[in-house]
């Protein structure tokens, strides 16, 4: 019965520790959401410049809806860092 307790009580521990962003980062998570910001960065720049060499407005519109989606990822990454 102790065990079931402590098993169970050491999940809720886990699972409430990642749903809360810490106070303070490790240099890896940094480097890391350094990299994911660049990625989306440099995604949504490119898929800016494919929509302004399209011709077609439906995939045009398209092109821009997934540019915005790679700068709202940017957004996130920074607001979480804020």
């Amino acid at each position: 019965m102790n065990i079931i307790f402590f098993i169970n009580h050491n999940k809720r521990e886990r699972n409430d520790f990642m749903n809360n962003v810490p106070n303070m980062i490790s240099t890896k998570d940094l480097a890391y959401l350094s990299d994911l910001f660049e990625m989306h960065f440099v995604t949504s720049k490119k898929y800016e410049s494919y929509a302004n060499k399209i011709n077609n407005q439906e995939i045009k519109n398209k092109i821009i809806e997934i540019g915005k989606k790679h700068a709202n990822y940017c957004q996130k990454i920074i607001t979480l860092l804020s």
